[in-house]
């Protein structure tokens, strides 16, 4: 099996990039929840 010059095979490389992906999705989706969350709680207190 070939290595791309770095040390890894293309197959480790595309898992590695699918894997950081995800975990961006993952960081992407709890920042939006947050977001979500502080809009809540802002109009919560401009009600008050």
């Amino acid at each position: 099996m070939r290595t791309a010059g770095l040390g890894k095979t293309s197959e480790q490389w595309r898992e590695e990039i699918r894997e950081g992906k995800n975990k961006a999705d993952r960081w992407e989706r709890k920042f939006q929840e947050v977001q979500v969350r502080n809009k809540v709680l802002e109009k919560s207190l401009l009600e008050n």
